[in-house]
């Protein structure tokens, strides 16, 4: 909200220090994105084994008793599951693991 002020003020006053502040930030939010996707692709296998430690226990957790998790999860399920699943970071997640659920 703040960039988009920065901008639009900016360009509509022809301000530069306005407009610098907004590229600059624009520029750094980009680094960022640039950066963690690099760190993302190089700690992927890192990344997968984690994920699929963290989905396997809260399978075996879903008891009916943690509101919380079971929300977390039933929205997982619903919106991300199956991209992720489609995009293969989750291998070792399969069908059979649902039946060690109690």
């Amino acid at each position: 909200m703040v960039m988009g002020f920065l901008g639009c003020i900016g360009a509509i006053y022809e301000i530069r220090c306005m407009l610098g502040l907004y590229f600059t930030c624009l520029l750094l939010i980009l680094i960022a994105q640039v950066t963690a996707g690099v760190l993302i692709y190089f700690q992927r296998d890192r990344l997968q084994q984690e994920m699929s430690t963290i989905v396997k226990g809260m399978l075996v957790n879903y008891t009916g008793q943690n509101r919380t998790t079971e929300h977390s999860w039933d929205y997982i399920q619903r919106t991300l599951l199956g991209m992720i699943l489609s995009m293969c970071l989750c291998k070792s997640v399969v069908q059979e693991d649902y039946s060690k659920v109690p």
